[in-house]
């Protein structure tokens, strides 16, 4: 049996309202735990919070709370008493293999949106509920499942979700590379989750570390999962926040899909709650505005300045860094800023440097070697953390670090990096190159700001390749005199993370080899491109 010391940050979705978080709402509530049973026969457990004794014309407006994975219908019970206070009806339920609910967990799926269908056109048929006012808001897991929802067609008034995106299993699993987060969604245990058998199957793959078993992996994982070719059916307002350094989905898959769904979003891009990103206090306060005012627009009628205006909201990190987090600054947009990008374009040369032109030298190779003992298996150095004196023993950390020259400016990253990469192996089977990028400052100082991970799970040896692929979305404002710093390497984990700790953010390849990066003309030199707001 795996076993992982690691623990996942679960998404408990807060609605609290910034008029009125001071003060106590005026309603007496009746709280209620009951069942709704699915078409298929499964029962889902089920809770409300309706205040007592209140009636409206049209029936009270309805908020229905989605938890996070591995979480219950019991996660979010003192959001739903709050909101119930000041005049919601409020409802949530545990979704089928978690909590007290039946069935198993196959891993976010479109049964899982096709339950929560059911479940709000249950609410809706309620008597005392205004059908046209149903608000369903939350975050990871219950966020995505009520995103797929309304690209399947559920009618609600309007959506809250936080950290989710319409491609959602392919960003688990992007470019070819996995990511541990996956592995340790698929590793509760069952009292959290009872999985499906089609589950267990994805986890055996991931731990077999075998080339066709990923391939199988990457095919299937994806299938009624992802939802990006639907979500053009989306005709509801949706307040949609991300977070830049979440360590489970890229926010490029909101970002890159963002003309087609939806007629009126709110967008928020920055740092919260959950999956591994930082935490700002202001953040935090700014988002419970939005939450707040998005409610009394789209189920009480009452106009919002916040929402009426900012289409989109970001937040770019920068130095200094206090307690091991960036400075963030808040931006505002009335259009969508990643459409004013311009590309900065950095060559890999030998010596370790960063330059605008290609290397033109005699030396245009670089390599780094993936040394592995083979007696490691992936359960082994998954349950080890990948540190310690028998990890480091049967695998070697392997790095090129690259500098670029002091910056002239500054440039503000809105976006995905992009790396072209020119590559060969000795492997026979799998070959990675992950590459994490940093700033450093006039003394010294640097920090992650994103990462770029390649995998090739069927290289064929001492092959010349070319492959070009995005990394971690993110907004990062590069400061005049400091530098950037690409490090190439076998193991993409980092000091001082504190969700991740000694844990890559994908997994990696368990074959030794050489790998290759070329850099010798400007046809078949390797570069990174950093996308840079237009000034």
């Amino acid at each position: 049996m795996l076993f992982i010391t690691f623990t996942l940050a679960c998404i408990h979705f807060k609605c609290t309202s910034g008029s009125k978080q001071l003060i106590k709402g005026d309603y007496t509530v009746v709280k209620d735990e009951f069942t709704i049973v699915m078409e298929d026969g499964i029962v889902l457990d089920a809770l409300s919070y309706i205040p007592k004794d209140l009636k409206k014309p049209n029936g009270l407006p309805a908020i229905i709370y989605c938890h996070g994975f591995g979480l219950s219908k019991d996660s979010d019970d003192a959001s739903l008493k709050d909101q119930a206070e000041f005049g919601y009806a409020t409802f949530s339920y545990s979704m089928r293999g978690q909590g007290k609910s039946g069935g198993v967990s196959d891993i976010i799926t479109r049964r899982d949106a096709q339950d929560l269908i059911n479940v709000v056109n249950y609410v809706k048929s309620l008597p005392g509920i205004n059908d046209d006012r149903v608000c369903i808001a939350g975050g990871s897991q219950g966020g995505i499942v009520p995103f797929m929802a309304v690209a399947m067609g559920m009618d609600v008034r309007c959506l809250i979700t936080d950290l989710a995106t319409p491609d959602f299993a392919s960003s688990w699993i992007e470019n070819n590379s996995i990511k541990l987060t996956l592995l340790l969604t698929l590793s509760y245990d069952n009292t959290k989750v009872r999985y499906s058998d089609n589950a267990l199957k994805f986890k055996e793959w991931i731990l077999s570390g075998n080339a066709y078993n990923y391939q199988q992996l990457f095919e299937e994982f994806r299938t009624n999962r992802d939802f990006t070719e639907i979500i053009g059916n989306i005709k509801i307002p949706m307040l949609i926040s991300n977070a830049w350094q979440d360590k489970f989905f890229n926010t490029t898959g909101v970002i890159d899909n963002l003309g087609k769904f939806g007629v009126f979003n709110k967008l928020y891009f920055g740092t919260m709650i959950g999956h591994g990103s930082e935490v700002s206090q202001d953040e935090l306060r700014y988002r419970r505005k939005l939450t707040d005012e998005w409610l009394r627009v789209w189920l009480d009628d009452i106009d919002g300045n916040t929402i009426n205006t900012n289409l989109c909201t970001y937040v770019s990190s920068s130095f200094p860094v206090n307690d091991n987090n960036w400075t963030w600054k808040r931006n505002y947009s009335d259009a969508y800023p990643f459409e004013e990008i311009e590309n900065l374009k950095f060559y890999l040369h030998p010596g370790g440097r960063l330059a605008f032109t290609p290397n033109e030298s005699s030396i245009d190779t670089l390599s780094f070697i993936n040394e592995v003992s083979t007696s490691l298996t992936l359960k082994q150095a998954v349950n080890l953390e990948f540190t310690g004196n028998e990890f480091s023993s049967k695998f070697h950390r392997s790095e090129i670090i690259f500098f670029s020259d002091p910056f002239v400016e500054d440039y503000t990253m809105l976006g995905a990096p992009v790396v072209d990469l020119y590559y060969s192996s000795s492997a026979s089977s799998m070959c990675q190159f992950n590459l994490q990028f940093y700033e450093v400052d006039k003394y010294g100082n640097n920090k992650l700001i994103t990462r770029a991970n390649y995998t090739d799970i069927f290289a064929t040896p001492y092959s010349h390749r070319n492959i070009t692929f995005k990394g971690q979305a993110h907004s990062h404002i590069f400061k005049k005199g400091n530098r950037l710093k690409v490090i190439v390497t076998n193991l993409d984990n980092t000091n001082g993370d504190i969700f991740l700790r000694t844990n890559p953010f994908v997994l990696p390849v368990l074959e030794s080899a050489r790998n290759y990066i070329f850099m010798n003309t400007s046809q078949t030199s390797t570069s990174v491109i950093l996308p840079i707001l237009k000034r």
